[in-house]
């Protein structure tokens, strides 16, 4: 029987999950602290990022940045363990959609749609809140964790509201499959693309970025 890699980490989130969202932060500060001052390598790929992206800013206001930025993660890392435990009134006095209307348009039509989104604020809260206040069922694409309890309690609190988790390897084949069916296929896709992947390259925040074009072809190829 193969044995599951469960980190010491996976096995505090259930007890994390409960807290109430007071405690909670409080707990998140003294982990930012600890993994901005001695996660080295992760505290100079912000800066180094930083100071690639906004030239014309001081060392010193880059380094508040990248303090506030490792923060911000940290908080979301912690904000994401509670979503297996919030009420659907805790996530809607959260998250809003704004212009929800322009989605409802294409499923009034039955036509499905490709939801693409970026790590910015709190991902995991948009998938519940697309998930308890748009019409139509979602299918949320994710790459798996490397620890599986981990990954599993992810899976776990993605679907309670409805979200129907897919492998990023199986994407295009469930998508495929699922074409005729009214469906959101929900992808967070600001990844680097793969090194063999085809790309769009553009310049983004001064610097040269390569983007994925994968999702425009699976709309063309479903139309």
């Amino acid at each position: 029987m193969a044995k599951h890699r469960q980190s010491f980490f996976s096995k505090l989130t259930p007890f994390i999950g409960r807290l109430p969202f007071p405690i909670l932060y409080l707990l998140a500060y003294p982990i930012y602290l600890v993994g901005y001052y001695f996660v080295e390598k992760k505290r100079n790929v912000i800066f180094s990022n930083m100071k690639n992206s906004f030239p014309e800013r001081s060392d010193l206001e880059l380094h508040a940045l990248a303090k506030l930025n490792f923060k911000r993660l940290v908080f979301m890392m912690m904000e994401s363990l509670k979503t297996l435990y919030m009420s659907e009134a805790q996530i809607n006095q959260r998250i809003t959609l704004k212009n929800p209307e322009l989605l409802e348009e294409f499923a009034q039509q039955n036509q499905s749609i490709i939801m693409l989104a970026a790590h910015h604020c709190n991902w995991e809260w948009m998938l519940a809140a697309c998930s308890l206040q748009l019409s139509f069922p979602i299918d949320a694409v994710y790459k798996p964790l490397h620890d599986h309890v981990m990954d599993e309690q992810m899976k776990k609190s993605r679907s309670r509201f409805g979200a129907r988790p897919i492998e990023n390897k199986d994407a295009l084949l469930e998508i495929m499959k699922r074409r005729k069916v009214l469906r959101g296929f929900a992808m967070v896709a600001d990844q680097s693309p793969m090194r063999k992947e085809e790309k769009y390259w553009t310049t983004f925040l001064n610097q040269d970025s390569s983007f994925s074009v994968g999702t425009q072809k699976i709309s063309q190829l479903t139309k």
